[in-house]
């Protein structure tokens, strides 16, 4: 397995330790993406829910808005998903909640699309629009 793609498991999978490590040791920058899907290691830590991971990502200085190829950002992965407390650490985090990827979707039509009313209630309250 390639560090990137070591990176990105490790990420979704909440491997603190070695992230770090791939981070710290040179081997990949916070934001690096996959180049097949666009995906990064805050869009892999959102899609699990995994808090911790995303609070290291972000204290790294991971951009929070990072689009992927569909230009979808860790939020909208974490609503997908029903991650409310990922969708609060990256709101705190100064998420865009007001995002529209390339097909014109927002974070809080997909919470709704999705029937999460307690997600798109954070998203709103937020100043989603």
């Amino acid at each position: 397995m390639d560090a990137l793609m070591d990176f990105l498991d490790a990420a979704g999978r909440g491997n603190i330790d070695r992230v770090v490590s791939l981070i710290k040791g040179g081997a990949v920058k916070v934001d690096d993406r996959s180049s097949r899907t666009g995906q990064g290691a805050l869009h892999s830590a959102a899609v699990n829910g995994e808090i911790e991971m995303i609070r290291v990502l972000l204290g790294q200085a991971a951009r929070v808005d990072l689009e992927n190829e569909h230009g979808n950002t860790p939020l909208f992965d974490a609503v997908l998903n029903g991650h409310t407390k990922a969708v609060e650490e990256l709101i705190k985090a100064g998420a865009n909640v007001s995002h529209k990827n390339r097909e014109g979707m927002s974070p809080l039509a997909l919470a709704v699309i999705e029937g999460d009313l307690a997600i798109a209630r954070l998203l709103v309250e937020a100043g989603a629009r």
